[in-house]
């Protein structure tokens, strides 16, 4: 099979992207310079507005693995994880209505401080340590799936893309702290939604249109959304994927520093809540 190859548009693309990104991160970080607290680097001084860390999350939870994985999985096995996003809803309003005001009143800048509070130091470090090693193996992937993806359509090799991606994210994030990680985010994820639109609208084009696609779908049993079957032995049931869902969320929205830091960005409750 011949490799595909990018054309001079993709990288002009691709390269416009990286410097917008590395410019957010550059003019930051030379705008804010006098200004490099930790309460700067860390929670951009409780000042960010509601929806550039909406949008930051909302790319955080987003992340190449779900943009890769997801369609795979529908496209080999139907749409049975479809659920998910009930188990999903749930734990957000939780964390909504309970861990953001909890986590604000108390004006933590980790995830971490409330364990110190509530239990002791030691239950801290204990967290911290686990959720950075689990942070590390997480990366890992996140990383080795889109430097997997560049790697076919460019004479690249994986870990050179790997290096190219992760030394950007790292030098824009060292140079303009949580707040330019936010914006970044925030550019990243409108590039990656036109990205999807544009590429349904052509892939469904190419084949008839959206609706030759549904029924082309429909025709190879990929349209079974709820599945009640009680065997455990199938892949997706609504029984596995809504638990299943529930409990992951619960870790990275209740949890994970991640996301917790991104909540103290913003100074009113009600729009850390959105």
């Amino acid at each position: 099979m011949n490799k595909t190859e990018l054309q001079w548009a993709d990288y002009l693309v691709f390269g416009l992207s990286l410097v917008l990104t590395a410019g957010v991160g550059l003019f930051l970080s030379l705008y804010k310079r006098k200004n490099s607290s930790p309460e700067e680097l860390l929670l951009a001084s409780r000042s960010m507005h509601f929806l550039p860390v909406c949008l930051s999350l909302l790319a955080s939870l987003l992340n190449a693995t779900l943009l890769l994985g997801i369609p795979a999985e529908i496209f080999y096995y139907g749409a049975g994880l479809v659920p998910i996003t009930i188990g999903s809803n749930f734990v957000g309003l939780f964390a909504a209505l309970v861990i953001v005001p909890t986590f604000h009143k108390m004006k933590f800048t980790s995830a971490y401080e409330y364990l110190e509070k509530r239990y002791h130091y030691s239950v801290r470090i204990i967290g911290s340590s686990i959720f950075s090693i689990s942070l590390f193996l997480f990366l890992a992937v996140v990383l080795y799936g889109p430097s997997l993806a560049f790697s076919q359509v460019t004479s690249l090799s994986i870990p050179v893309a790997v290096g190219v991606t992760g030394g950007i994210c790292t030098i824009y994030t060292m140079l303009g702290g949580i707040k330019t990680v936010i914006w970044t985010d925030s550019i990243q994820i409108v590039i990656i939604f036109i990205g999807l639109i544009v590429l349904a609208g052509v892939g469904s084009n190419k084949v008839g249109g959206f609706g030759a696609v549904w029924q082309l779908a429909k025709d190879h049993n990929r349209i079974s959304f709820f599945d009640w079957n009680w065997d455990p032995r199938i892949r997706s049931t609504v029984w596995s994927t809504i638990p299943g869902q529930w409990v992951n969320y619960t870790g990275i929205l209740i949890s994970n520093q991640m996301i917790i830091q991104r909540y103290l960005t913003v100074s009113k409750v009600r729009d850390a809540q959105m």
